[in-house]
């Protein structure tokens, strides 16, 4: 409900800004560290919106405006003195007063990141000590896991080395690796051998190739030949005829 006052003592009180009147509301620094711990927080959460500001400004606009009587404007005035939200809202405003709308800081500018806050020493302390007890558990883990893992190996080969002390026969395990080397070695000469008679195999091969080439020269050579003596006794063969007829 608004608070009604009566004209007359309106009228004798001289026209002031109820701000005028209030003491400045300076925030009380924080002393204890917080305990929760951010990871990762917007550059807008603790930021003042424009809509804030606009809406904590509004009070100057309106003792501008004549159409607005003074009674309302002093029960307003009062109505916000009593309501907590409203100073708790300017102790809001006076701790993010870094974050400033004019012409050099904007909306984008600020998205950007130019104006992030750095943590607090506290803050950081507290992050490490919150961190410090899973780090400390994830640790147990691992180490248990390592120990599950490793214990159960080294027990399983030193057991492998009593029994190759106990059951294995030294003479006859001798005897297996010079017989592995005499069959190497064996392998070794016959693929040395194979490789030596594909090479005679290719070199042979191409020898008969060429041989048969030269064949084929001879061949066409002798039948050039005939083809020659025929053609010459044609050529007897006419002149005596024509020799014999006269």
């Amino acid at each position: 409900m608004p608070l009604t006052r009566s004209t007359p003592q309106l009228q004798s009180k001289p026209r002031v800004a109820p701000w005028s009147s209030r003491p400045a509301f300076k925030p009380e620094k924080r002393s204890t560290p917080r305990h929760s711990a951010h990871f990762a927080s917007s550059p807008l959460k603790r930021r003042r919106s424009p809509f804030g500001r606009l809406r904590s400004s509004h009070k100057s606009n309106l003792y501008d405006d004549s159409a607005r009587n003074e009674t309302t404007l002093i029960n307003e005035h009062h109505q916000d003195a009593d309501d907590p939200e409203s100073v708790e809202q300017e102790a809001f405003d006076s701790d993010d007063s870094f974050f400033i709308w004019n012409e050099e800081k904007t909306l984008f500018s600020d998205l950007m990141g130019d104006n992030e806050r750095e943590p607090d020493d506290e803050e950081l302390a507290a992050l490490a000590e919150s961190l410090q007890v899973p780090f400390q558990e994830e640790g147990k883990i691992l180490k248990k896991e390592i120990a599950d893992t490793f214990v159960p190996a080294v027990n399983h080969v030193k057991e492998l080395y009593k029994v190759l002390e106990e059951r294995v026969d030294t003479t006859f395990g001798q005897g297996i690796v010079l017989f592995n080397r005499a069959c190497k070695q064996i392998e070794d000469d016959a693929i040395r051998e194979q490789r030596q008679l594909e090479d005679a195999y290719r070199g042979n091969q191409k020898r008969v190739e060429d041989l048969f080439n030269q064949l084929e020269q001879e061949y066409a050579y002798r039948d050039q030949l005939w083809v020659n003596i025929e053609k010459v006794i044609d050529e007897i063969g006419s002149f005596v005829t024509a020799f014999l007829c006269f």
